[in-house]
């Protein structure tokens, strides 16, 4: 990853003008990426469901657990890939002020523009022994046993694997050992995409006396696209790039903010807002990604538009003399358009019936509702030792409906806006002086809906979660620290579920996280 940034600020006058330009590149390659993998046919199993979020599988015959003689070679496979993102961006802005005292005004007004450049080039290869009986019996020879004591996931045992060492050594190139396959159907994922987009604002901040502030403003936004993709033949096995497929358009958004001070410590804001969020690059891209051995397809989707939302909000917020304050509010969201996946299972595509489909789609239009509250309260008021301590929270509550359902066979169930959880809740509690400071924090998000099925017994759910974080740092010296941090105390998983929390469908621990430093300002 690389980045450079030039910016400046400059007084013309009475005129005030800002400026930044920028340029990043981040890319990622990942070549000789190697597998392997070996397996048996008509192996009678005895599954055990009677933990549903720990599922199991095991042989009847318990040698047809560990990887033997009697399993047959699937297949070796070795991927090169390569993503490349770029990213310019320019902006300025000017403020010029009119009014003075009572009425004190001023307009501000800027251009920007950011030009956005992806690509996507992967390539699979599968090699075949050329003596495969001899290849096995190598290959049998060099395992290792896997399986891990107190495993984050549980008691499960991975048994005898192949050796990284090993297969990261074999002369998978060499002709005399080994027969090349390119695998075209896992290049159908590959792609270019450029966006660029131009934009402008102009706002007047207005004051009416000392009590009121008024911001209105407009923003106009124009998106151009030009994205293509690979386009797989199964009959020829062979890709083909699609025609580039160009896109453009322009947003409109107005803005209205109101701030009343009653007095210094008391201030009630509302909003009328106008926003957008872009379909996801990849998502655009007329691709084709096949799974021949899963009967798996997933396509692109250059129809879809941006998602836009007419938002409304009203907030009160009481700040106290010292640090510390309390808010709440309630907002609502008009959402058009939002994006989400859908998901089919046996359904006919282009005379093939796969066993999965999927396209991100807009789904429709959605309402949301919902109120917040914040607390932060430094205890400065208590004597001694005790007022080093404070507290945080905030709670959000959040319902949502959705309108003009596309999901086909859906249109008429009353259903819940994907990714948006009904309660979240944020704490910490810290204690702070001049040497030390240390903070604990946990998160709360319940359960919401992440992608749509053909019907709700399909539905994914990404399950709640609790986060638990602690961090403290110690000065030695007014210009020397220590410090420490611990993520993720509780080793809360990422849980995704089919329907109801019972039907596991992905799990991931990525137990607690520490992290030790020491901090010098020079």
């Amino acid at each position: 990853m690389m980045n450079f940034t030039l910016g400046g600020d400059h007084q013309f006058g009475k005129i005030k003008a800002d400026w930044t330009a920028s340029y990043s590149k981040a890319s990622e390659e990942r070549p000789n990426e190697r597998y392997i993998s070996y397996r048996q046919k008509g192996v009678a199993i005895i599954p055990d469901f009677s933990d549903k979020s720990l599922p199991r599988v095991t042989a009847q015959d318990p040698a047809q657990n560990e990887l033997n003689a009697d399993y047959s070679l699937r297949e070796i496979t070795e991927e090169f890939q390569l993503t490349e993102d770029i990213d310019k961006n320019f902006k300025v802005n000017f403020t010029i002020p009119l009014l003075e005292n009572e009425y004190k005004n001023s307009i501000k007004f800027g251009v920007r523009y950011k030009g956005k450049e992806k690509m996507r080039d992967n390539r699979l290869f599968e090699y075949s022994p050329v003596d495969e009986d001899a290849f096995n019996a190598t290959t049998l020879s060099n395992l290792e046993d896997f399986t891990k004591d107190n495993f984050l996931v549980g008691d499960y045992a991975t048994g005898k694997q192949i050796t990284p060492e090993y297969l990261g050594e074999l002369d998978l190139t060499n002709p005399a050992l080994f027969e090349e396959e390119r695998i075209a159907e896992a290049e159908a994922g590959n792609f270019n995409a450029t966006e660029n987009i131009v934009g402008g604002y102009v706002m007047l901040n207005q004051n009416f006396g000392s009590k009121l502030l008024v911001i209105a403003g407009v923003r106009f936004e124009n998106t151009s696209q030009k994205y293509q993709g690979n386009q797989y033949d199964a009959d020829e096995e062979e890709n083909t790039l699609t025609d580039k497929v160009s896109d453009s358009y322009l947003n409109i958004l107005p803005g209205l903010h109101l701030k009343y001070d009653f007095n210094k410590t008391t201030i009630l804001r509302a909003a009328w807002t106008n926003t957008m969020a872009r379909p996801n690059y990849f998502s655009l891209v007329p691709y084709r990604e096949i799974s021949r051995e899963d009967n798996e397809i997933a396509i692109g989707n250059p129809d879809l538009i941006p998602t836009t939302s007419m938002n409304f909000d009203l907030m009160f917020e009481k700040y106290f003399r010292t640090i510390g304050i309390i808010s709440g509010g309630i907002f609502y969201k008009d959402i058009k358009d939002f994006i989400v996946t859908e998901t089919r299972e046996e359904y006919l595509f282009e005379g093939t019936t796969w066993d999965t489909y999927s396209q991100p789609i807009n789904g429709g239009n959605a309402e949301i509702f919902g109120f917040e509250f914040a607390a932060q309260r430094q205890l400065d008021f208590l004597p001694g030792f005790w007022k080093g301590f404070g507290v945080y929270t905030n709670y959000t509550f959040t319902t949502s409906s959705i309108t003009d359902f596309r999901v086909e066979g859906r249109e008429d169930e009353d259903i819940s806006l994907p990714g948006t959880a009904k309660h979240t809740l944020n704490a910490s509690l810290s204690y702070d002086n001049k040497q030390f400071s240390f903070r604990t924090s946990v998160n709360y998000s319940s359960a919401f809906v992440d992608e749509f099925g053909e019907e709700a017994f399909y539905d994914r759910y990404y399950n709640k979660a609790i986060h638990l974080d602690v961090n403290a740092n110690y000065a030695i010296t007014p210009k020397f620290r220590v410090y420490a941090e611990a993520n993720n105390l509780l080793n809360t998983p990422l849980y995704y579920y089919q329907g109801i929390s019972s039907r596991l469908m992905q799990a991931e621990y990525y137990n607690v996280r520490l992290q030790f430093g020491v901090k010098i300002d020079l």
